[in-house]
């Protein structure tokens, strides 16, 4: 994919990216550089996300350089603050279509689903090569609406708000942007050069350090080694216990709220399996059940069907319980309470629903039982949690996620009755 650069109030900015998502939470900036070794490209931005982690990349063979800033990174940026107006009103929006001017002959594209970037889905070119790419995504259908300039207006798109690119770049001058690091392209091997000539420097001076200690204090670290080494187990082993006194944060083996709606929802599908009509559907991080009531068929009716199922004595009730593997959640910084929680109520009432939170007491971790150690208090955990309850009342489950995709939420469980959705989970700050 050739990239395009463009110069926009002293500021250079790049369209064309490849984009490609990473998996590994843990090791992203690893990951994006192994991918970039393989399609040969020098350059590349990193964005995160609660729940996605995507790289871009470019090559300097192309005209990309250093500190120019992706475009696409810039406007899905301001898209995840701002969301997209409905019925006067802003909502969040994940998946969107967008057309923007650049200048008398080319124009920016860019389309984002489920908050990440196609592949091909950050382009420029001339209006009408950005057209025949915007009605071929268009009709693949799902997103939640189309922004662009004000003469695709008439073009017959749903949710359509009339945007110019000036409405996402930032207003300052000659000055560094709080979000640049997430904008600026970088050299893909820059920090592997530092950590290489940093690691010889470090080597070679102990080397030296090594060679005039050991001539000048042979005889007296001799004498002194085993005392050391007795010294230090002692320290390792006060640390290791102190440090299972402290208690992990439980949101790091939960997955994050969109993950596991995705995963829940799509496990949905036995709604009337044997003519036996859906009950109840629940959800949590490790399995899905699905409840059914007799009506007017029979048990055999629904063995033939589902033969795992599980029939109560009675034979008036039947279920099925699935696992429902997912991975762990992020280690994100909590933020404050009143940072937290106002604004998602808030959001909340702007869709017509009303969250219930409740203060949770959190349990301090138990003091060590390892013999021959000074014993401390157990350490309190420096977060605080508020469980919730939220009934969804018709509004996609997946807008509800997008609220609830903030650091430090989790869902315990989904549940299922009578066509609505209800969610209990846990917030978790500072």
């Amino acid at each position: 994919m050739a990239v395009v650069v463009t110069e926009i109030r002293k500021r250079r900015y790049v369209c064309g990216l490849l984009w490609q998502s990473l998996s590994n939470p843990r090791e992203l900036r690893g990951e994006a550089v192994e991918l970039a070794r393989k399609m040969n490209v020098d350059l590349m931005v990193l964005r995160k996300d609660l729940g996605i982690a995507q790289a871009g990349y470019a090559s300097s063979r192309e005209g990309a350089q250093p500190g120019m800033l992706s475009l696409g990174a810039v406007v899905a940026s301001v898209m995840s603050v701002r969301g997209l107006k409905d019925n006067g009103r802003r909502q969040p929006a994940n998946s969107w279509l967008a057309a923007l001017r650049l200048d008398e002959e080319r124009w920016a594209y860019f389309a984002v689903r489920d908050d990440s970037f196609l592949p091909s889905g950050d382009y420029a070119g001339s209006r009408a090569e950005v057209l025949d790419r915007l009605y071929a995504d268009y009709g693949l259908g799902g997103w939640n609406a189309v922004i662009g300039d004000a003469d695709l207006e008439d073009q017959g798109f749903h949710n359509f708000e009339a945007v110019t690119l000036d409405d996402f770049l930032p207003r300052s001058k000659g000055q560094r942007l709080w979000l640049s690091q997430a904008w600026e392209l970088k050299p893909v091997e820059r920090s592997r050069r530092r950590m290489v000539v940093a690691a010889g420097a470090v080597a070679a001076g102990a080397a030296v350090i090594g060679l005039v200690h050991w001539q000048r204090q042979q005889a007296a670290e001799q004498q002194l080694a085993a005392e050391r080494s007795r010294i230090a187990q002692q320290r390792q082993a006060q640390a290791v216990a102190e440090a299972n006194q402290k208690p992990e944060p439980p949101w790091l083996r939960q997955p994050v709220p969109r993950e596991l709606v995705r995963a829940c929802a799509g496990q949905l599908d036995l709604m009337s399996p044997g003519g036996w009509r859906l009950e109840e559907y629940t959800c949590s991080a490790t399995q899905a059940t699905h409840v059914w009531a007799r009506g007017d068929s029979s048990v055999g009716y629904l063995l033939e069907q589902q033969p795992q199922a599980s029939v109560e004595l009675s034979g008036e009730r039947a279920s099925l319980v699935q696992p429902l593997p997912s991975s762990g959640g992020w280690n994100e910084e909590l933020l404050a309470s009143r940072q937290l929680l106002q604004p998602l109520i808030s959001r909340f009432q702007q869709l017509g629903l009303r969250i219930a939170l409740k203060p949770v007491a959190v349990p301090a971790a138990a003091p060590s039982t390892l013999a021959g150690l000074r014993q401390k208090a157990p350490q309190l955990p420096d977060w605080k949690a508020y469980s919730f309850t939220l009934q969804a009342g018709g509004v996609p489950l997946t807008d509800i996620a997008s609220v609830l995709s903030q650091p430090g939420i989790r869902l315990d469980r989904l549940a299922y009755r009578q066509g609505d959705w209800f969610l209990e989970g846990v917030a978790y700050a500072k």
